[in-house]
């Protein structure tokens, strides 16, 4: 039987030996360095065959989530380490439908991204947190990148303070964004729990969800309506309510909106719905 077998070693003759033998015996081989390069795959058919695409820039780690504008231009978002258990923010982006991958600049000062997502226009907004901190979730403010251009270029926008490490970001056609990640709470050491906010400006601008009580941080975001929003975390779901404008025009996320969130934790199968009114963000700020 054919099998796909990939070959990982750090030493290029062993891995070369290792090739022509497993082919020899009619396999076919995917060689890695060091087990630690990510590349890229994709499909044409819903995902039941995938084809190798190029692999990412070198040092390029962390990779959770990618997002496509159209069938060639993807951005992915991770981090490149600077020492061990540390790492600055990175974006790469690809215009021919993953077969290459390059990296875009990245403003100073940016810790590990984790999220990322594009519109059906140019824009795209990654989120993540100012740690460099790679080994494990460390108390920070959250960051905001938005690109206006596919990916080419992006900029720090105003951090979330509903959010104190960003995790995911979902930016559904014809809606705003929602960005999931922790609030850290006050108290003896700081414990991370559900935090969400929303933008009707692109990712410029934030307004802080009030939930009820999600015990733990939520991890990943997906928007199937502008309005209409489920996250997920450590055994919880939360399904989100994104706030409509109002008849004057006003974008959600800004002043005079409302918003309903209900969250509901699997374990327990409890459900509970929060509704607020108001003119500013409400919720607790994270601290930094």
């Amino acid at each position: 039987m054919k099998r796909r077998i990939v070959i990982a070693d750090d030493d290029a003759t062993s891995r070369l030996v290792l090739k022509a033998m497993a082919t020899k015996l009619g396999h076919e081989c995917l060689l890695a360095t060091d087990g630690s390069t990510y590349w890229s795959a994709s499909t044409t058919d819903g995902g039941k065959v995938w084809q190798r695409g190029g692999s990412l820039p070198p040092g390029f780690a962390g990779i959770s989530h990618v997002a496509c504008l159209d069938a060639t231009t993807c951005v992915t978002v991770g981090y490149v380490s600077s020492t061990p258990g540390q790492g600055t923010g990175a974006i790469a982006v690809t215009n021919d439908g993953g077969a290459n991958w390059i990296s875009a600049p990245v403003p100073a000062g940016v810790g590990v991204l984790h999220g990322v997502d594009c519109t059906a226009s140019s824009t795209c907004v990654a989120v993540g947190t100012k740690s460099t901190t790679t080994t494990d979730v460390a108390l920070a403010p959250s960051q905001v990148l938005v690109s206006d251009d596919r990916g080419a270029s992006w900029n720090l926008t105003a951090s979330p303070m509903g959010v104190g490490d960003a995790f995911a970001v979902s930016c559904p056609a014809g809606g705003g964004c929602a960005t999931v990640g922790t609030v850290w709470t006050v108290t003896n050491p700081p414990t991370p729990i559900g935090g969400v906010v929303a933008s009707g400006a692109g990712g410029l601008a934030w307004q802080t969800m009030r939930t009820r009580y999600v015990p733990v941080g939520l991890t990943g975001v997906d928007c199937p309506a502008p309005t209409s929003c489920v996250a997920a975390g450590n055994d919880v779901l939360a399904r989100i309510a994104l706030p409509l404008p109002k008849k004057t025009g006003r974008m959600p996320g800004t002043a005079g909106t409302t918003s309903t969130t209900t969250t509901t934790t699997s374990p327990v199968g409890t459900s509970t719905t929060s509704t607020t009114a108001g003119g500013g963000p409400t919720g607790a700020p994270a601290t930094g």
